[in-house]
């Protein structure tokens, strides 16, 4: 079998593989740093990160098209596999809720591609290729709201640390700051030239970085 390894960042050393048939993608800690998720193919499993024991293994509809994102506390999972996004509950009872099914879903329908959780786990994002960003209610799986950007989007929204914003880069280049429960149009916040792959916000909120397809990363102040 494939291998995934954990490295201590103060050896430098590998301290535990953990094995994968075929191998797995995009690993990601829970925020306690006790899980590690990563998938391969339709198939999404969580270790034990001291152990290495496998915790659970979760089935997804399809092909994951994106990483697995750990709630806050760490005990809800998003997985976006093609055409659905949908919320685990991973305590000892593993349920799941499907917050997001694309029509029409298709294997070739990329059409939630982007997935984040709020800052206190009770939101989440998804962002779809054609610029479409919904917010929905984590345990009931509501839609909240639905905001659409004026071009094609591809990176992440991402909450800023109060809960209330949310950053996005559309195709046009252009930074968009948008506020949930507001109808009032985004408000620009920069541009870039190429494509923006990612985005982020400082924890004070201050400031967001981001990334794009010509290597350049970027750190622009929002007060």
């Amino acid at each position: 079998p494939d291998l995934n390894q954990r490295w201590s960042c103060d050896t430098r050393q590998c301290v535990m593989e953990l094995a994968v048939d075929g191998g797995a993608s995009w690993p990601v800690f829970s925020p306690d740093g006790e899980r590690i998720a990563a998938f391969r193919r339709n198939t999404t499993r969580i270790w034990n990160s001291n152990t290495g024991d496998q915790v659970v293994s979760l089935e997804l509809a399809d092909h994951a098209i994106a990483p697995a994102r750990f709630s806050p506390d760490g005990w809800e999972l998003i997985t976006l596999s093609y055409g659905q996004a949908r919320v685990w509950d991973v305590t000892d009872d593993v349920t799941s809720r499907v917050l997001y099914r694309a029509t029409p879903a298709g294997r070739g329908d990329r059409s939630s591609p982007f997935a984040a959780f709020s800052p206190n786990g009770q939101n989440v994002v998804t962002v779809s290729g054609s610029g479409m960003v919904k917010l929905w209610n984590t345990s009931s799986g509501a839609l909240l709201e639905t905001k659409q950007c004026p071009s094609r989007l591809n990176s992440p929204a991402e909450f800023l640390p109060d809960g209330t914003r949310l950053v996005s880069a559309c195709d046009d280049g252009k930074l968009r700051l948008w506020r949930t429960g507001s109808e009032a149009p985004p408000v620009v916040v920069g541009e870039e030239q190429g494509i923006v792959n990612s985005v982020a916000g400082s924890p004070d909120g201050k400031r967001i970085a981001t990334g794009t397809a010509d290597g350049t990363a970027r750190i622009r102040d929002l007060s």
